[in-house]
């Protein structure tokens, strides 16, 4: 016996489910104008009416239910996992430091390593000042947030080494500062709506970064746990660079 192996399409039970809901929606439809028909003429001509008492099955709720829901499913929505993050040496930090930093490289698969992103829009600080019994704030400038990336750890450590590799670049050991060009590279984060189009996503932010503080969560219980990377980017500037 041959057995073909079906390969289901998301998108196709979607679809399916959605023209079934429709129909069904259609069904209800019909027969509830008929109903409206009925009480007009045993109520003295009188349309019912969706009051906050009133059944949510009265016929002018189900027509304003739809006509929400069709307006609504039109704006679509973003799924969580729909990203993608990488990070670019513009600057050439590596070859100044002699250095190999494992994130930097064109192959490797950072977008898929990391778990959990902080999408940065942007922030401000704030003032304020007092008249008479009143508050008033204002903003001042723009402030340099920070980024958290979670990554899931490799055997090789890829994620931790190549931040401690960053942090020893901006703070060599003879304890010196090195200037921000001598460690700041970009980090893109890109956002990607339903039409899937890789070349156009939704939303795209790049930001001049740099690696403030890294960690990693371990713990005896977790045996059968993957081990992931905690790191904090620093905005150096706080908008985005283009």
């Amino acid at each position: 016996m041959k057995i073909i192996n079906h390969r289901v399409n998301p998108l196709e039970v979607a679809g399916q489910a959605y023209s079934s809901y429709q129909r069904n929606l259609d069904n209800l439809l019909n027969d509830t104008s008929n109903l409206q028909l009925n009480l007009q003429r045993t109520v003295s001509g009188k349309k019912s009416v969706l009051t906050p008492q009133s059944n949510l099955l009265e016929p002018s709720a189900l027509l304003t239910m739809r006509e929400a829901y069709n307006n609504l499913y039109s704006y679509g929505a973003i799924k969580q996992c729909h990203y993608a993050v990488f990070a670019n040496d513009i600057f050439g930090i590596q070859q100044r430091a002699g250095v190999v930093i494992p994130w930097f490289a064109q192959t490797f698969p950072m977008s898929w390593l990391a778990t959990e992103v902080d999408y940065s829009i942007g922030s401000a600080e704030s003032e304020s000042f007092q008249a008479g019994s009143h508050q008033f704030n204002y903003l001042t400038q723009q402030s340099s947030d920070t980024i958290d990336v979670t990554f899931i750890e490799t055997n090789g450590g890829h994620i931790a080494k190549s931040a401690k590799l960053c942090k020893d670049i901006a703070m060599p050991i003879d304890g010196t500062v090195k200037e921000p060009y001598h460690y700041t590279f970009a980090l893109f984060v890109m956002v990607f709506g339903g039409t899937r189009d890789l070349r156009n996503p939704t939303l795209k932010a790049s930001y001049l970064a740099a690696v403030k503080e890294g960690s990693i969560n371990l713990s005896s219980t977790g045996r059968s746990e993957i081990a992931k990377t905690q790191v904090t980017f620093q905005k150096i500037r706080p908008f985005s660079f283009k």
